[in-house]
């Protein structure tokens, strides 16, 4: 029997880069005609104030310089790190290893995730990026 979905999430760095190309073929395979794969993977974080409506004295406006920097800085040693290891350590391959699979109309989108107190008294359920 062939199923209508699939759902993959945070399981990028636990195959080796030659372990996804079989894996998407094989949920592929496994999809019915028009079924649908989902991959939630990590790409990455960055801190900001979506619409700059953090006033500039606050804390996280005050670090923000030195977090942008902390964190190129870690991005940039992890990809030395995982460059031995032949993994993919975020999402960034995996739309071209899913369309290789047989794939079509595959998109990706990218998610923000607040931190902290919910702007404006909104919940992260009811928001949309």
């Amino acid at each position: 029997m062939r199923e209508a979905s699939a759902n993959a999430r945070a399981i990028i760095a636990g195959l080796t880069r030659e372990q996804w190309p079989p894996l998407m073929d094989e949920v592929y395979r496994l999809l019915r005609p028009g079924g649908w794969i989902q991959c939630t993977e990590f790409r990455g974080s960055q801190f900001y104030s979506e619409g700059n409506r953090l006033p500039k004295n606050s804390a996280l406006m005050q670090v923000r310089p030195c977090l942008s920097v902390l964190t190129i800085q870690f991005f940039e040693i992890l990809d030395k790190m995982v460059a031995n290891m032949n993994i993919y350590w975020n999402g960034y391959h995996l739309e071209d290893v899913i369309k290789r699979a047989g794939f079509e109309d595959v998109q990706v989108r990218t998610f923000t995730i607040d931190v902290g107190n919910w702007r404006d008294g909104k919940s992260q359920k009811t928001r949309s990026n």
